[in-house]
């Protein structure tokens, strides 16, 4: 069903069809077929989806919907958003808030703070009620020393209160770090300012743990961690399949010799597994032109039989009987055309003086192959 056979002046002319169907072309380790294009330890494209064969996959665009493949250059981008973000907040929030002093060797001082009023000092507005009481290291504001110089006897309830907001900043109620429920949201600075948190010490960056899974989607701004950014990797990898292997520090994805091809990335691979197609359209070509010329030996030598058959038809066409006479030589000439070939022919004959037998003879030519020739004895039996 892909080949046409054409009819032309110099005979049969066999082609391939311009929209041949095969069910299955195997070159090398490369099977295409209904199902799709199949390599041999290396990718796959077929009807059940795309097999990297564990190969490095490179040049992929960026996702854009949330079923689309994201690159590694998105992952460092959002990554990066993250940090820039958490950086932004943090320093502004180590600018609003009340920090303790250094000392000499620039080292923080926990047993000093001083706040940045200027000569005139500080107004600490909207204190709570620190503890009042024996080793006590609260502030205490003036609501509470009013309280203490009006009412001695009623102290208990004041330092009551000062306890039930002290428990209230253990408990995440109020404070910088809140958490109003104990199985709900924790925030940070939630009644502040700031777009960014640096979590860095005196020693340099610092690593944050316990972090759970972000959402990897189109504007999501939740954090990721490592592990799925090891997850991703891995697939990655394990797409590509052979020597795929991945940096555990930067997260690069290296492969060599992809399906056998010796290509390096798989952009390479493909074009050499399209070269591969190329030379088995031409192999194909090439058996088609011997095949056409096949066919061609062949006419010639079936039109060389007929033609033969033909002249040897006229031939014998062409061989007149000649006529009986007793005691005399006759003879007869003919000529016949049959089947685009012709011929000539003489036929002798000599009949007894009694006429009751006689002897023939006779040949011809045709305008094909050799001549012919025929004798003959005629006779009456009664």
């Amino acid at each position: 069903e892909n080949v046409i056979t054409r009819t032309t002046e110099d005979g049969i002319k066999i082609e391939l069809l311009k929209d041949a169907k095969f069910d299955s072309i195997t070159t090398g380790n490369t099977v295409l077929n209904n199902n799709g294009l199949v390599i041999k330890g290396g990718p796959s494209i077929t009807i059940n989806g795309v097999d990297a064969g564990g190969k490095k996959i490179t040049n992929v665009a960026d996702g854009v919907d949330a079923k689309d493949a994201v690159n590694k250059g998105q992952l460092d981008k959002q990554i990066n958003d993250v940090k820039d973000q958490i950086g932004k907040e943090i320093g502004d929030l180590s600018d609003n808030a009340v920090k303790y002093d250094k000392d000499k060797d620039g080292n923080v001082d926990k047993n000093s703070v001083t706040l940045g009023g200027g000569d005139k000092g500080t107004n600490l507005k909207n204190v709570a009620d620190g503890k009042v009481e024996q080793g006590s290291k609260d502030a205490v504001n003036g609501g509470q020393l009013w309280d203490v110089k009006q009412n001695v006897d009623k102290n208990t309830n004041d330092i009551q209160n000062i306890q039930n907001n002290i428990n209230n900043i253990n408990n995440g109620k109020s404070g910088l770090v809140q958490q109003q429920d104990p199985k709900g949201e924790i925030t940070v600075g939630k009644d502040t300012g700031g777009n960014s948190i640096n979590m860095a010490g005196k020693d340099g960056d610092r690593v944050i743990k316990g972090v759970d899974n972000g959402t990897i989607a189109k504007d999501s701004k939740e954090a990721v961690n490592g592990g799925q950014i090891h997850n991703i990797s891995d697939s990655i990898k394990n797409s590509i399949g052979g020597n795929t292997t991945i940096d555990p520090k930067d997260g690069t994805i290296k492969t060599n010799n992809i399906g056998g091809t010796g290509k390096d990335n798989i952009h390479d691979a493909i074009g050499t597994l399209n070269q591969s197609n190329q030379e088995l359209g031409n192999r194909i070509t090439n058996l088609g032109d011997q095949l056409q010329q096949a066919f061609y030996d062949t006419n010639q030598r079936i039109d060389s039989v007929e033609k033969k058959a033909n002249a040897g038809i006229a031939a014998a066409m062409a061989l007149e009987a000649a006529p009986f006479v007793a005691g005399k030589y006759t003879y007869a000439a003919g000529a016949a055309y049959h089947g685009g070939e012709n011929a000539v022919g003489v036929t002798l004959r000599k009949t007894s003086d009694n006429g009751r037998w006689s002897i023939t003879g006779g040949v011809a030519a045709a305008s094909q192959g050799e001549p012919s020739v025929r004798i003959g004895v005629s006779g009456v039996i009664n």
